[in-house]
């Protein structure tokens, strides 16, 4: 009996587009062994995925190696998913806390059965190729684009602050809301408590995520306004929620495209106003197309 070993290279670069946003590159085949996404934090939320590209390969796509934009089905997994020939054929994979990139499983379905849908785990199974001469399908040559967390340790300012608990806290990586682990924001109890950040220049805003405080309270911030205002201080976005963060608010604002220096958080009425973490996710550059 003759054994083959089949050794897999993979290589990883990547290309800065900005302060806040930066392109990788996976050069091979993404397997079900997990490959570390060099200069990536997932785990204290200084980075988003927002777009994955590559190409669809392995034995059992013929000869073609056809494109796709992955689908993203949660926080940080996807669906890479190609039409070709009478099936629809792709492949699952994650990007896990860690910063990895592992490929967790490959289906099809005939396109008469789900042409107008996403594949589902549920669907025909087939194996994960590592090459284009292996059987099943794989993903490969991938881009990864992200977006940073533009609020992380910049300046803050609060209308005032209360058990010594300062504006600096809500944007220090750290989304715990328990107070006494002392990564709350908190300000005395007043009528319209505002907390600000400070993005450092003008910058083009896709989503901004608020975490309320978890140990007690969470109706304190159930009346708010988010505002973002430019470097002139004009207000270019306004928005008023009445329901608490439990424990997220998720604005997005990647349609508007909004261009901002300021974010801005206020109380509607009088009370104390805690923030467990504010992350303002976007980039120094316009970037299209990924949504």
């Amino acid at each position: 009996m003759t054994v083959f070993f089949r050794v897999l290279l993979i290589s990883v670069t990547f290309v800065a587009l900005s302060t806040h946003a930066t392109t990788r590159f996976i050069s091979g085949f993404v397997t079900s062994q997990a490959i570390t996404i060099p200069d990536v934090d997932l785990a204290q939320n200084k980075n988003v995925v927002t777009r994955i590209t590559g190409k669809l390969g392995g034995s059992s796509m013929g000869t073609k190696s056809p494109s796709f934009i992955a689908t993203k089905l949660g926080e940080n997994s996807f669906l890479a998913q190609v039409d070709a020939g009478q099936h629809k054929k792709g492949v699952f994979f994650k990007i896990n806390s860690d910063s990895q990139i592992v490929a967790t499983a490959a289906r099809y379905c005939s396109l008469s059965e789900c042409q107008n849908r996403n594949l589902s785990i549920d669907d025909e199974r087939s194996t994960i190729a590592s090459s284009q001469a292996t059987p099943g399908y794989g993903i490969f040559d991938l881009t990864i684009t992200l977006l940073g967390n533009l609020a992380f340790n910049k300046n803050t300012a609060q209308s005032s602050t209360y058990n010594d608990s300062p504006s600096s806290r809500a944007v220090d990586g750290n989304t715990d809301g328990i107070e006494s682990n002392k990564s709350v924001s908190h300000t005395k109890k007043q009528k319209g408590a505002w907390w600000m950040v400070n993005l450092g220049g003008t910058k083009f805003i896709e989503q901004i995520r608020i975490f309320n405080r978890t140990d007690c309270c969470k109706n304190r911030l159930s009346n708010y306004r988010v505002s973002i205002s430019d470097n002139s201080n004009f207000v270019v976005y306004q928005q008023d929620f009445k329901f608490y963060p439990n424990p997220k608010q998720i604005i997005d604002l990647g349609i508007q495209h909004v261009k901002g220096r300021y974010v801005k958080i206020q109380l509607l009425d009088t009370n104390f106003l805690s923030l467990a973490e504010v992350q303002v996710i976007g980039s120094s550059i316009y970037l299209t197309g990924f949504h």
